[in-house]
């Protein structure tokens, strides 16, 4: 009795630093996105482990809501996404709350960078790609991509960036302009890390499931939840501003758990990446690279610079707005069936009192080739009629 009690300790030790290399990871592939590609300074690539522990708490609310709610489909990525967002900008910081009560500016925004390139874009598609061994898809993402945080890291050259007080505080000091050459070195440096996180999700290291343990999602709710209060007191709308956003993102995860079925998103992209699937991400620090370099030498005036960086910013808050509603109006909505696959709505799951009359019942007659019993397969148990 005791033997099994420690072998189930030993699994469940296993599997608790499984989920925290996981989080650690994505925290690292979700902070290339949001941190350097956001801004180059503190380019050292230990500094990076620092971010991918600042990370760590708001991606593991995340890989949490996509696991407890079953998400199977992009409409459930899209809305498990945003939490990202406001966990990061909401939590570790009180950003979101900054642009005035409950004025989706900042949350719209945040739900693109953070979620949309973050954890939608860098996770869930550059990781089925690679499982998939999708290169021209990974090519022309990593080169649309590449391009993208050239042309954005200019916007480092402006004044109110390169002077900006809280910047150079946070750095510890005056903040530098990278040259053409030290920026390809510096895209390259990060899309390796990146390519490296993938790399040990592939070989082994996936979970198809995240469900902490009791304790700690109480105290990840208590501390996320407390330090959110905590801004209340110098923010008065930051609790209940927190609360409906997220709250309406959990909400209509719930929604969609109820017309979905299928493997899990988190089952989908369990899978083995090989070497070469990686190859097509090279292409991301050589634009970014030409970009920037192209753009350095244009020596633009700030005014074209700045109307370029508000227009990215107006842009992403329209686009992260609209897809906000979308899947939000969209939740309830039964995922269009797979060719072959008849249509119709999906079989709802069978309430308390149905499954109080199913159990499994395997055929004792079959036998597989291997000597192993058949596949379990559903019936209904008889019953006296009350």
């Amino acid at each position: 009795m005791r033997s099994g009690s420690n072998d189930r300790q030993g699994v469940d030790i296993v599997a608790g630093f499984r989920r925290l290399l996981v989080v650690f990871v994505v925290a690292a592939i979700v902070g290339v996105s949001s941190e350097r590609m956001f801004w180059y300074w503190a380019s050292e690539p230990l500094d990076h482990l620092v971010v991918a522990l600042v990370y760590a708490p708001a991606v593991a609310g995340v890989l949490w809501l996509l696991s407890h709610y079953g998400v199977r489909d992009m409409i459930g990525v899209l809305l498990a996404a945003p939490v990202l967002g406001y966990l990061v900008e909401g939590v570790v910081t009180p950003i979101l709350y900054t642009g005035g009560p409950f004025v989706p500016f900042f949350p719209a925004w945040f739900a693109a960078w953070h979620g949309g390139f973050g954890i939608v874009l860098l996770v869930y598609c550059f990781r089925r790609w690679l499982i998939e061994d999708a290169r021209t898809k990974l090519l022309v993402a990593s080169l649309a991509l590449g391009a993208f945080w050239g042309a954005w890291s200019i916007t480092m050259t402006l004044p109110e960036n390169l002077e900006d007080e809280e910047l150079i505080a946070d750095q510890g000091g005056p903040l530098e302009l990278l040259d053409p050459g030290e920026f390809a070195a510096y895209a390259a440096t990060f899309t390796l890390v990146l390519a490296a996180a993938h790399l040990v999700l592939g070989r082994g290291a996936w979970v198809t499931s995240f469900e902490p343990s009791p304790a700690t999602r109480w105290l990840w709710l208590l501390i996320t939840g407390g330090v959110v209060v905590a801004w209340t007191f110098a923010i008065p709308w930051a609790a209940p501003m927190f609360a409906l956003y997220a709250g309406l993102q959990i909400w209509a995860l719930r929604r969609r758990r109820a017309v979905t079925s299928g493997p899990t998103v988190l089952e989908q992209l369990d899978g083995r990446v090989r070497l070469v699937s990686l190859a097509p991400l090279a292409v991301m620090p050589f634009a970014a690279g030409v970009v920037y370099g192209l753009l350095w030498a244009a020596e633009l005036p700030d005014g074209a610079v700045r109307a370029f960086m508000y227009s990215v910013i107006g842009v992403q808050s329209v686009v992260g707005a609209g897809v906000m509603v979308w899947t939000l109006r969209n939740s309830r909505r039964r995922p269009r069936p797979s060719p072959g696959e008849p249509e119709g709505p999906a079989w709802p799951a069978p309430d308390a009192a149905q499954r109080r009359v199913l159990r499994p019942a395997r055929d004792a007659g079959a036998q597989t080739a291997a000597g192993t019993s058949a596949p379990a397969t559903w019936t209904v148990a008889a019953h006296p009629a009350s």
